[in-house]
């Protein structure tokens, strides 16, 4: 991960200040060697003078002014290694105080851009929940004020009991309960006769009624069988239970918000062969089952 520009900046100046502090000390060590030289020089020249064999006035007063001269230096000297040795301190103690406070800056830059990604993770999370509640807001409304088709009602015309021979068809009322139009409804329905635990199984294609473009709220529609009649051999069995008059179907329809809906619905013939009693399953919605895969394998 690449450092921010402010941070690359701050270690290029602390290397090119490091960098200053050690040309200076270079150049007192530079003196100190040529005071050393000149020294060592001075040394070699009292000894030559003293091998030379002048006469003892003259190596008296050489004598007396190379002691000054030596004394002389070594306190020139002696003065310039305690300059260089505080000099030395001031710069070690310098480029502490000089490292101390860039990486009290550094610190404090990696703080703040520390609490400036805090600050932009927080809002992208703040943007993100407000998406979410914007979009909750709409699936919300979507909910309120689209259509809701469902089944109403249920029966037998005419209602009466049925014996062998009566002709009849049985009536399912389709309503929508909703606020708002449905668009593209399609309803179908099928009708079998079926042991107690046979599964509901559509005899070929879907048998439809012509679809509705609009379905206005509130709006009954009834969905009718063909006209039917049990036989002789029928009713007793219908009467025992062993065999059960099944009515099912389902209602295709699209709401105004483009979402597509299915309401599924089963009725079977009370064993009085006078009331239609909703089955215990297959009546649900596709909010009910959503993404599930229909199960047509119900009894009554």
């Amino acid at each position: 991960m690449l450092a921010p520009p402010p941070i690359i900046s701050l270690i290029r100046r602390c290397r090119k200040e490091l960098a200053s502090i050690g040309e200076h000390l270079g150049f007192l060590n530079e003196t100190i060697r040529q005071n050393a030289d000149s020294a060592k020089a001075a040394e070699e020249r009292h000894g030559r003078d003293e091998e030379s064999g002048e006469s003892k006035r003259r190596v008296v007063s050489f004598d007396d002014q190379s002691k000054r001269e030596d004394q002389a230096n070594k306190d020139r000297e002696f003065r310039l290694q305690n300059s260089i040795r505080w000099a030395t301190w001031f710069a070690v103690i310098a480029a502490s105080l000089y490292s101390f406070v860039a990486y009290r800056q550094y610190r404090e830059l990696i703080d703040s851009t520390g609490a400036a990604q805090d600050a932009v993770h927080e809002s992208r999370e703040s943007r993100q929940e407000a998406q979410q509640a914007f979009h909750a807001s709409v699936d919300q409304t979507h909910l309120d004020e689209r259509a809701w088709v469902g089944v109403t009602l249920a029966g037998i015309v005419p209602s009466s009991k049925i014996n062998a021979g009566d002709e009849f068809i049985v009536q399912i009322v389709v309503k929508n309960t909703g606020k708002t139009p449905s668009v593209e409804t399609r309803p179908y329905i099928h009708w079998n006769i079926l042991g107690p635990n046979d599964p509901l199984v559509a005899p070929g294609p879907k048998p439809t009624q012509s679809s509705i473009n609009t379905f206005f709220p509130n709006s009954p529609f009834a969905l009718n069988t063909a006209k039917m009649r049990f036989g002789d051999a029928q009713i007793p069995k219908l009467v025992a239970g062993t065999d059960v008059f099944r009515v099912w179907g389902e209602v295709e329809y699209e709401d105004i918000f483009q979402g597509k809906h299915w309401t599924h619905f089963c009725f079977y013939l009370a064993t009085d062969l006078t009331n239609l009693i909703a089955c215990h399953m297959y009546n649900e919605t596709d909010d009910e089952k959503k993404n599930q895969t229909r199960n047509l394998s119900l009894r009554p």
